[in-house]
């Protein structure tokens, strides 16, 4: 017995469904179609979603966003880098689909839009995106960050800045006496971003240096 077959009966309560007749086995037959219809319906729906549709289809979503399966990936790697495409592409737009991609698919701890309206009302347009955590390899993925962003923002928003802080292990003050002579050459690599350490270490050292110190900072300011 179908679903709608049991709502026009005991919801409906039409009185000719009350007995066996030609109007009842009418409504019966056309129940059943109904009924087949809604199956039909469920499960086209389910093959334009990637957790629900055939392998099939999943490899038509895989070519529609440029995934390519690895060799010797696993299925279930690979279903889920296609899943999670399509899931972030169909959130495009929100501010909220930024910071789930920057936490999952690059594994900051946190990220967290910030509209620049409030600086600047001429602003309006313009956001910046805060991000704490992540892996070590940050300034080599900056690219890859920014083309992220700006592939699942808003339309008529503009990234203008991105802000790292990345935290250092904590340790206890410490002091240290020593005798040292040469030259001392510190690099400084030119950071086209705010990258924050928190949690810097505190020391004091107590001695006597002899020489020269040169600090360099490549395309930025001494």
């Amino acid at each position: 017995m179908g679903l709608l077959w049991t709502y026009f009966r005991d919801t409906l309560r039409a009185p000719f469904l009350a007995k066996a007749g030609p109007l009842a086995a009418l409504v019966q037959g056309a129940a059943a179609c109904l009924d087949t219809v809604r199956d039909v319906i469920s499960t086209l729906r389910d093959q334009f979603l990637p957790a629900r549709c055939e392998d099939v289809y999943l490899e038509r979503f895989a070519a529609s966003r440029g995934i390519v399966r690895a060799p010797l990936e696993p299925v279930e790697y690979w279903q889920a880098r296609v899943r999670f495409a399509y899931h972030w592409w169909a959130r495009g737009g929100r501010a909220s689909a930024m910071t789930e991609g920057l936490t999952i698919g690059f594994g900051f701890d946190s990220a967290k839009v910030v509209n620049l309206r409030a600086e600047d009302p001429l602003r309006w347009a313009s956001f910046r995106v805060v991000m704490e955590g992540g892996d070590g390899d940050i300034l080599l993925r900056l690219n890859q960050i920014r083309w992220a962003i700006n592939e699942v923002k808003p339309a008529r928003s503009k990234l203008e800045q991105m802000k790292f802080y990345a935290p250092t292990q904590r340790v206890e003050r410490t002091t240290g006496i020593a005798a040292m002579c040469g030259v001392v050459t510190t690099i400084f690599p030119y950071l086209p971003t705010d990258a924050v350490a928190t949690d810097m270490l505190a020391w004091r050292a107590v001695g006597s240096l002899g020489g020269t110190i040169t600090t360099i900072f490549p395309g930025g300011e001494e």
